[in-house]
């Protein structure tokens, strides 16, 4: 099979779990079905899975690293974002989060499909070895951003429910506000550094 039909084969398969996994996980936001989660949580793997056979594969096949074009960049945008989330899910059970980092991974994907995902085309004098760490870093860090703004999101959601009056069923759905916060702050911790990589290594 051609690599770039198996590319679109592949995004479409690992956007389809992911988006399950979304609806999911807002159903088990909405009603306290414990298996819901673990629903939602299989079908993440799946796609994570799905997502690194991809990635992985385009690397065996160009025989570099896949980040010179665009298409492959997205692919590494959106896989971090997930595996980060099943990390911070794994630490702090903050199950929340998926329904808002799912969909930006969906989006990053999605416009993935729109990029021709053909080999990399960059000039030999650009593939350095400071090029991975260079484009890893700076993804990695873009990546950690992205869970924090998702991570801050459900701060002010869970503060605004303590504001109310009265029992909340979202309120009991909703991760510890102290939990989010560490976790938030972590993610920003890790994320200048990295950042400051990029700007050293470009």
């Amino acid at each position: 099979m051609h690599m770039e039909t198996a590319s679109t084969l592949f995004v479409g398969a690992t956007v389809t779990a992911y988006g399950v996994s979304t609806w999911l996980y807002g159903r088990s936001l909405a009603l306290p079905s414990l298996r819901l989660g673990h629903w939602a949580r299989g079908a993440l793997i799946v796609g994570a899975l799905v997502h690194t056979v991809l990635f992985g594969g385009r690397w065996v096949v160009t025989g570099t690293p896949p980040l010179g074009d665009l298409f492959s960049i997205l692919l590494l945008y959106g896989w971090l974002l997930v595996v980060g989330y099943l990390l911070i899910e794994g630490l702090w059970r903050l199950s929340a989060l998926a329904v808002y980092l799912l969909p930006v991974a969906c989006l990053a994907l999605l416009a993935a499909l729109v990029m021709p995902p053909a080999p990399p085309t960059l000039p030999a004098v650009l593939w350095s070895g400071w090029l991975p760490i260079h484009v890893g870093s700076a993804f990695l860090a873009y990546a950690l951003f992205t869970l924090a703004a998702g991570l801050s999101v459900v701060c002010l959601l869970q503060e605004g429910q303590l504001r109310r009056p009265g029992p909340s069923r979202l309120l009991r759905r909703l991760p510890a506000l102290t939990a989010a916060r560490r976790a938030a702050y972590r993610c920003v911790a890790l994320g200048y550094p990295l950042m400051t990589l990029t700007l050293i290594s470009g």
